[in-house]
């Protein structure tokens, strides 16, 4: 069966501490990174 890569947007809103807005967006953006699962979970 042929595989596809489909972006899905969703808005979520992410509460960090940070020094700064700059760093508060890298927070974030790792955070998500981090929840983004690998196809295995999704089979799964």
């Amino acid at each position: 069966m042929p595989r596809y890569s489909v972006d899905v947007k969703a808005f979520i809103s992410v509460i960090v501490d940070a020094d700064d807005a700059t760093e508060a967006r890298e927070r974030a953006d790792h955070f998500v990174e981090w929840l983004s699962p690998t196809i295995e979970q999704i089979d799964d």
